[in-house]
């Protein structure tokens, strides 16, 4: 029993290698992982950044579109008068108001639809524009007795679902169409 203590004891005396701190090879390979988890993290947030563009874009022509066609139904007179039946705007559409929304005698329906398509034609004309490459149009269609109004609103983006690079990227085309039926 005394010959496993002695070995015991020079097993307690064999001096120790005590290793302090990591080698070079470990370094580099967690600052690779780091890289590779930040390199998905910066992915993430362009593809999140993307389908916020996206839904901002559909929010402003959906608004755009809604708001024309609550002017024309707040606007029987305008709607009698035709002055909806068919409109086209884009962003070389001029831009100018009807001279009786300043004049103190008022404006016919037919002048307040005017000024109606020139505050739509308005979205495409600002500097920048609300929406890219954004155009409008309206159309009145008689539905027995009823007369509905189509406003579809068009805007470009880019089409992230491609492969290729940031300039070899196709630009989509993309609309909202909202209608309502007036009597």
């Amino acid at each position: 029993m005394p010959k496993s203590l002695k070995a015991s004891s020079s097993i307690a005396k064999s001096p120790r290698k005590q290793q302090s701190g990591f080698t070079l090879i470990e370094v580099m390979i967690a600052v690779l992982i780091l890289l590779v988890g930040l390199l998905g993290v910066a992915g993430i947030q362009l593809i999140s950044f993307h389908n916020n563009q996206g839904a901002y874009l559909r929010s402003q022509a959906t608004f755009i579109a809604s708001d024309f066609l609550d002017r024309i139904r707040s606007n029987p007179a305008g709607q009698q008068a035709n002055a909806y039946d068919s409109v086209t705007v884009n962003s070389g559409s001029a831009v100018t108001t009807p001279a009786c929304l300043s004049s103190t005698s008022g404006c016919s329906g037919a002048d307040l639809a005017d000024s109606d398509i020139a505050d739509l034609a308005g979205h495409f004309a600002l500097n920048p524009p609300t929406l890219p490459n954004g155009s409008a149009t309206v159309q009145r269609v008689n539905t027995g007795g009823f007369d509905e109004y189509i406003v579809t609103v068009f805007w470009s983006e880019k089409d992230w679902s491609g492969n290729g690079s940031q300039d070899a990227r196709a630009t989509a085309t993309r609309q909202v169409q909202l209608r309502t039926i007036v009597r």
